[in-house]
């Protein structure tokens, strides 16, 4: 790895900034794709409810999600590999961010204009298909769910499309290490700054009317100027002579397996994306049926969180020159293990301090989440530099890729697991527990992530 830093401060930012629209888009999705479809019954005690109705059946909408998470995760080796293997004047991954982007824009608009509309057509039965002896009847609700699956799989195809290249880019242009957590940390206060638009400045658009087309069209172009600003102003380093990927996809595949370092890596980001994402999903069900408030309200939880993390990225920042990367994301684990049962909690809090309780919760939750932020993509590209003692091949994309397949799929679950939760334990304000469930679930994985990250054998 070449100890020399290349990068001036105005590129680093402007690549980082990247991140603003990698996280926003997809935390919007996250957050609010199935409460779109599916928002459950009006709460008559909710002060400014307005009325609501269901696109498609919840425990429906979970196995279509998963369905778009499938398909991203399967794209992800398989952009990384195409990656790896292009050559063009304009480098390896700035072509895939720079074709990829218009479409990702246009699936994410799309994803909040169901084709079937009203409460009579979402009901009633639009279709039917002679089965032999028997019928099937194809509802306006069944309609809405699989024009659900199919733009979240075209959407987050182009996510990946855009995305994986993108992440790429780190540890090619950031060739030190000094130079990368530079990189990780700024990518990490952007990716804030996404999340916050998603969780505080998206609800806001959203309001007490339902206005999420007016939503998906702002964050839309917002995630279009980040995506173009991230390319514009940086070079790809050259790849030299011998270190171009030469095997070929399934060999690639296999090869990343080969490395210790990224398996037990993979572990531990499966097991917290499967128990975080859990309780993304559910946030808004936990606002509006458990603490009594409107959907505008949903993204001030979520925002707290990520504001609370901006300052704590200092101190990962300067801690990660005293303790090395497994240590911080270990102590993160463990953290996040004893805290989401928190959620669960609600339950028995008097009413006089649900909120205040509700605050504190999201608030300290900032701390671990801070140092996955800043860690993740700098311990990926570590273990790309390892990966390179071993093999020789410089495969950025490969191993991001093999990651996204992991990760996209642990999402893919979250999102049964989160629906099949609200749908049989309970989602409404009178019986809650499918809800408040959801804590727990998480610190399960997360423990098991923590266990993973134990067994990481790189010391940097």
């Amino acid at each position: 790895m070449d100890k020399k830093n290349n990068l001036t401060f105005f590129q680093t930012l402007a690549y980082s900034s990247g991140n603003i629209s990698a996280m926003l888009i997809n935390q919007v999705i996250v957050t609010w794709a199935i409460y779109f479809y599916a928002p459950g019954q009006v709460e008559t005690h909710v002060a400014g409810a307005a009325v609501r109705f269901n696109y498609a059946p919840i425990m429906m909408l979970g196995y279509a999600m998963a369905f778009g998470r499938v398909v991203d995760a399967i794209a992800d080796p398989l952009i990384g590999f195409w990656s790896d293997k292009t050559r063009s004047r304009w480098g390896r991954r700035i072509p895939f961010v720079a074709a990829g982007t218009p479409f990702l824009v246009l699936f994410f608009i799309a994803l909040w204009r169901p084709p079937v509309a009203t409460v009579s057509a979402i009901k009633s039965s639009m279709y039917t298909l002679s089965l032999g002896a028997s019928q099937l009847s194809i509802t306006g609700g069944v309609i809405n769910t699989l024009y659900f699956a199919l733009i979240l799989g075209g959407f987050f195809f182009f996510f990946t499309v855009v995305v994986a290249p993108y992440l790429s880019l780190m540890p090619d242009i950031g060739r030190s290490n000094e130079e990368r957590m530079s990189l990780s940390t700024w990518m990490a206060v952007f990716g804030i700054i996404g999340l916050i638009i998603a969780s505080i400045v998206a609800p806001i658009i959203i309001g007490a009317n339902f206005q999420f087309m007016k939503m998906a069209v702002i964050m839309g172009v917002v995630t279009f100027i980040f995506f173009y600003v991230s390319i514009a102003f940086i070079r790809e380093n050259k790849i030299e002579s011998g270190k171009e990927e030469t095997f070929g996809f399934i060999q690639a595949m296999k090869e990343t397996f080969r490395n210790k370092a990224f398996i037990y890596w993979v572990i531990c980001i499966f097991m917290f994306w499967i128990g975080f994402n859990v309780i993304m999903t559910s946030t808004p069900y936990y606002v509006t049926k458990v603490l009594g408030q409107t959907e505008d309200k949903a993204g001030i939880y979520q925002g707290i969180m990520m504001i609370m993390a901006i300052p704590m990225f200092v101190a990962v920042f300067f801690l990660s020159k005293k303790f090395n990367k497994k240590t911080l994301i270990g102590v993160a684990m463990i953290l996040l293990t004893l805290m989401t049962p928190l959620f669960y909690v609600t339950k028995f809090i008097p009413a006089a301090m649900l909120q205040a309780y509700a605050i504190g919760l999201f608030a300290i939750m900032a701390a671990p989440i801070a140092v996955l932020l800043v860690m993740a993509n700098a311990i990926i590209a570590d273990i790309v530099d390892f990966d390179e003692q071993l093999t020789g091949r410089r495969r950025e994309a490969m191993y991001f890729g093999m990651q996204g397949l992991l990760t996209k799929s642990a999402i893919a679950i979250s999102s049964v697991i989160g629906t099949q939760l609200l749908a049989r334990f309970g989602m409404s304000a009178a019986n809650p527990e499918g809800i408040l469930l959801t804590g727990p679930f998480c610190a399960i994985f997360t423990f098991i992530g923590f266990l993973a990250i134990m067994k990481y054998p790189l010391k940097k």
